[in-house]
């Protein structure tokens, strides 16, 4: 829809169980869809076009996706400009704690973009121009060079040793 709430228009007739994030150039969504046709199981990653084009799944079979996985990382990220997508691989089955960063055009169609895909982690690393962060939990900062990410921590205190007030 516009963002005056007209033109409403339905993108896709099969469910949608959630949305991660669109691309900035509004080509592609991000989204989570159920596996089987009543929308209860499994659910799978997918890149729905918005434009009309082939659809395609991403983050193989082990993908560990869903909504609530979402709330620390999206698995895909554009930077503002939409010239790079962060990957963070923590959802890519294997929990890697890294992420990699992709080019992206707008003009060029997925399989010369990532032509290794984006299915297994392997592959998204084997992608040409691919640059590996290492860090988790990354989001694209303003600036072309950086990053943000964030580190979580736990303290406890195990054996009840007391803390001096």
């Amino acid at each position: 829809m516009k963002e005056d709430g007209t033109g409403v228009e339905m993108i896709s007739p099969d469910p949608v169980a959630y949305l991660s994030t669109v691309s900035p150039d509004g080509r592609w969504a991000v989204i989570i869809r159920p596996q089987n046709p009543n929308g209860v199981g499994t659910t799978s990653l997918a890149f729905m076009s918005l434009r009309g084009e082939t659809s395609f799944e991403v983050c193989h079979d082990d993908c560990s996706v869903g909504p609530r996985s979402f709330l620390i990382v999206p698995p895909f990220a554009w930077n503002a400009d939409g010239t790079r997508m962060f990957v963070n691989l923590v959802h890519f089955g294997q929990g890697t704690s890294r992420t990699v960063v992709l080019p992206y055009k707008s003009d060029l169609s997925p399989a010369v973009l990532w032509p290794k895909g984006l299915r297994l982690e392997k592959e998204v690393m084997a992608n040409p121009e691919a640059k590996m962060i290492n860090a988790p939990n990354t989001f694209p900062a303003s600036d072309a060079a950086a990053y943000l990410s964030w580190r979580g921590s736990t303290q406890s205190n195990l054996y009840r040793v007391r803390i001096p007030d």
